[in-house]
């Protein structure tokens, strides 16, 4: 209820904006005034390199502007119009020519378009909202809710977890620090001994021996799970309808296309701490890796029953757990395999000490190597019949103005349509209805290699944290990686969304996407540990409640999606969108904030 009335209240606010249409569309009307016919087709701003598609038609002297004489455009793209006379197959001129014509409409309004002869078109537009309201009230509220809810907890929590009631719901509130589903989060504290001598900082950011420290889960972690998993939520039931919240047609970035990335990076800087905190506790790597083959089945298993379809004809195989349970399972057993047996001597200093988190593991980096030579490899030497070689684009009826087809995605496309089959990839990419195309899977057999990739950089994030001692280390160590790692990508891209070497792609996890992505979640991580770990200014509430139960909560917010009180059926509206998309997202906050009082964690 403490989410419910808030929203209520948001929908008392802003409840009459955009209730007359749906949203991210406006009314389009041609009216026809000449002596012949005339067909106006569109290109979409987000459609790169793409023929015109039809709208609408008018037929000659149709004055009346009938029903069918209209027609509904999107309006989150600017949009290039064309008139084409039927008899002469001719794009109109003049004042009828697409420069003269709307390129652009706002949400809900009306757009007219009359055709008085072939160079002569008047165009006018009434009405329109905008379509930004909706959001910023949201955000407002949500942003009442978070100080209310730091009162609660400097004020009020203490003397309420005193109470009866209290400690029947929740317990007497002792957490004690628990692995979660994606291995521990722990970092290793200094023993409170004074300051060390500056001039042998190096030698004393190394870790000491075990025994001369205790240890304490990794809050800044668990905060940016949770900061992707709470988006990645937020967009799974729908991000209110705008096209930022919505995953990129092809090319470029959108919010919806960083949260998985950050997620396969934590992933494997919790599988880091993890693999390291069972071999200091002198687990033997036999048993550590049948522990990584159960938790790779079992990730593997749980996204095959969240794709819940009865026809095995077209069951989808791949999915984003699926994709987790691949890249933990390649970054596990190659550190289990390739990463020295013994413990090295930390206090031995040398020439390559301060590249110790690197050295250690040269076998992994050059692993990698291999990984990514053989991913471009394929991606620009592999040649796909009918197909333009290193292709990348959409392809599609649209795409690559109608002479790619069914080259979508290219060598990843044409290796998921063999290996897979089309009948078992996604049915619904996000290039379908704007590029016209088949299936085509995000989570693909190529596209994984380069999310290994993403998934080790995280990997080395959890290498520093455990191979030395100092926070300043960490820091500094990290942001040099964002630093280096978006510098390639951005030479990769060469700063350009669809005319550079390799764009910046999700649906391909091309790899500069790879690698700016990583770099996204080193900055992050070293903000959040910065503010949580280092000087403690915040613990990272809400986000670290569902990023210690995050399993649980992902799975959950998969099983239930659609039903009542996380969605309910209304007029997709913003208003209404955001209403709904807010309250689930919210709501998982809050169940995994429970489990967190009640010391409930899931764990694989």
């Amino acid at each position: 209820m403490l989410v419910l009335a808030p929203c209520a209240l948001f929908l008392l606010i802003v409840g009459r904006n955009g209730a007359e249409g749906a949203a991210n569309m406006a009314r389009l009307c041609l009216t026809n005034l000449s002596n012949f016919s005339v067909d106006l087709n569109v290109t979409y701003g987000n459609c790169f390199d793409c023929v015109s598609r039809y709208l609408l038609s008018a037929r000659a002297g149709d004055g009346q502007q009938p029903p069918e004489n209209c027609t509904d455009i999107l309006t989150d793209f600017d949009f290039r119009l064309f008139l084409i006379s039927l008899n002469s197959g001719e794009t109109l001129t003049g004042n009828c020519s697409n420069a003269s014509l709307p390129t652009s409409a706002e949400e809900q309004s009306l757009v007219n378009i009359t055709v008085m002869n072939a160079n002569s078109c008047v165009a006018c537009s009434t009405g329109g909202v905008w379509p930004y309201t909706p959001l910023l009230v949201s955000t407002a509220i949500l942003l009442v809710l978070a100080c209310f809810w730091v009162i609660f907890e400097l004020v009020v929590y203490d003397r309420l977890r005193r109470t009866h009631a209290w400690r029947r719901i929740f317990g007497n509130g002792v957490r004690a620090p628990i692995n979660n589903d994606s291995g521990s989060s722990e970092e290793q504290e200094q023993p409170k001994q004074g300051n060390v001598d500056s001039s042998a900082s190096e030698h004393h950011s190394i870790l000491p021996n075990p025994s001369e420290v205790r240890r304490r889960r990794l809050a800044s972690l668990d905060a940016f799970r949770g900061l992707s998993l709470v988006i990645m939520i937020f967009v799974n039931y729908g991000g209110g309808g705008y096209w930022f919240f919505q995953h990129s047609t092809w090319n470029g970035l959108t919010v919806a296309d960083l949260v998985f990335p950050w997620f396969v990076f934590i992933l494997g800087t919790s599988a880091a701490v993890s693999l390291n905190t069972l071999d200091r506790h002198g687990i033997s790597r036999r048993r550590t890796f049948l522990k990584v083959i159960r938790r790779f089945v079992i990730l593997f298993g749980l996204g095959l029953l969240l794709n819940k379809s009865k026809d095995l004809s077209s069951y989808r195989i791949m999915g984003v757990l699926q994709r987790l349970s691949i890249c933990y399972l390649i970054i596990a057993l190659q550190h289990l395999i390739l990463s020295p047996r013994t413990r090295p001597d930390l206090y031995v200093q040398d020439r390559l000490s301060a590249f110790r988190d690197v050295t250690q593991h040269s076998l992994e980096w050059i692993v990698v190597l291999i990984v990514v030579a053989v991913h471009s490899f394929v991606t620009f030497l592999y040649n796909d019949n009918g197909c333009p070689k290193a292709y990348l684009g959409p392809g599609g009826m649209l795409g690559d103005y109608g002479n790619s087809v069914n080259c979508t995605g290219g060598a990843a496309g044409h290796i998921d349509r063999i290996l897979l089959h089309h009948a078992h990839m996604f049915q619904h990419p996000t290039c379908k209805e704007t590029y016209l195309t088949g299936p085509f899977e995000p989570e693909g057999i190529l596209s994984s290699l380069t999310a290994i990739v993403t998934a080790f950089l995280g990997m080395h994030a959890g290498h520093i944290l455990v191979t030395y001692r100092s926070q300043k280390s960490h820091l500094i160590r990290w942001i040099v990686n964002a630093g280096l790692w978006g510098s390639l990508a951005i030479a990769l891209c060469e700063g350009k969304q669809n005319d550079g070497l390799i764009p910046i792609n999700k649906n391909l996890w091309s790899l500069s996407y790879s690698l700016s992505m990583s770099s996204s979640a080193f900055l992050i991580l070293s903000l959040f540990y910065f503010v949580i770990d280092v000087k403690r200014i915040w613990n990272g509430a809400p986000f670290v409640y569902p990023g210690k139960n995050s399993i649980f909560v992902y799975v959950g917010h998969e099983v239930v999606a659609g039903w009542f009180p996380f969605d309910w059926s209304s007029e997709d509206t913003h208003t209404n969108l955001m209403a709904r998309n807010v309250t689930g997202t919210t709501l998982w906050v809050v169940i995994a904030y429970y489990f967190h009082r009640v010391n409930f964690f899931l764990k694989i």
